[in-house]
């Protein structure tokens, strides 16, 4: 018996680094919401939250306007509890430069569906140069499977093409709830938890 344990524990310790570096992780705290990360890790979540960079092109092909800047999206039990964009733009001839910060979005829907990607509808306001103020802009927001943002506007008419983006691998995190148990509760204490994407290296490659 004791020579048969021994046979075995190469076997338990190759189970649990294979489960430390492993690049699927799945949190199931909450079915029925599964986002797929960057590094195809899943987790059944309607809480999340991620940043990233725009980098997109608009406008006539002869001369574009380069959209450059920064994003960030939370969501808390499936409704949006923060978002913020910061772009800048300037066409490729260098004219036309402006800076235009959205903010405040709100009367905001959020579906998550089978692939794992997020839609996002509502209105935003828009800060144009400091001082040019927009308010009530409709905006589409897709998170595509927690990897790419797509985003549009209905005004101003030089914003009004798909904005494109990517998510930040630095920045992703997924907290995954409960429908049974309280947060806080168990004896594990609090069951709402941020996961941080393993930056470890994976042994078995």
């Amino acid at each position: 018996m004791f020579a048969a344990s021994l046979l075995l524990l190469p076997t338990a310790a190759a189970f649990v680094l294979g489960s430390l570096y492993g690049p699927g992780v799945h949190a199931s705290l909450n079915p029925g919401n599964e986002i797929t990360t960057a590094s195809n890790s899943i987790f059944q979540s309607d809480t999340f939250s991620a940043a990233g960079a725009i980098g997109s092109l608009a406008g006539d092909k002869r001369d574009p306007a380069i959209i450059t800047g920064k994003w960030s999206l939370d969501v808390q039990d499936g409704a949006v509890a923060g978002f913020s964009t910061n772009l800048t733009m300037v066409n490729a001839s260098g004219r036309d430069y402006r800076t235009v910060e959205l903010s405040n979005l709100s009367s905001a829907e959020v579906i998550m569906d089978a692939n794992g990607t997020a839609h996002i509808t509502g209105v935003v306001a828009l800060t144009i140069d400091g001082t040019e103020k927009l308010s009530g802009v409709h905006a589409t927001i897709s998170l595509v499977k927690f990897r790419a943002l797509n985003m549009t506007l209905s005004e101003p008419d030089y914003l009004t093409e798909p904005i494109y983006g990517a998510t930040d691998p630095q920045e992703q995190t997924v907290a995954a709830t409960s429908d049974i148990m309280n947060e806080g509760s168990g004896i594990f204490g609090s069951i709402t938890e941020k996961f941080r994407l393993p930056q470890l290296p994976n042994p078995f490659k």
